[in-house]
């Protein structure tokens, strides 16, 4: 919005096309700096998924799923006794 002067809405519709990586195609015409944004946020945004993706797979790989599910299940079971 500050970089290329565009309304909010504009704004916030090539942010999302960019970082869902749609890439319908710019709805404002990019100056060098409008460019530049739009790449490192695409940085930020691919970073960002691939963080998160490799901690979930970390925690399904190491089995902390599992134990906090068995946690549950015990607790319960020990709730139901009498």
């Amino acid at each position: 919005m500050l970089l290329e002067h565009s309304t909010f809405v504009d704004g916030l519709y090539m942010t999302l096309i960019t970082i869902s990586t749609v890439g319908y195609g710019e709805v404002v015409h990019l100056s060098p700096a409008g460019r530049l944004f739009t790449m490192v946020l695409i940085l930020i945004g691919v970073g960002f998924v691939m963080f998160v993706f490799t901690k979930i797979t970390e925690a399904v790989v190491e089995g902390e799923l599992r134990a906090v599910y068995g946690r549950l299940h015990m607790k319960k079971k020990v709730g139901d006794l009498s």
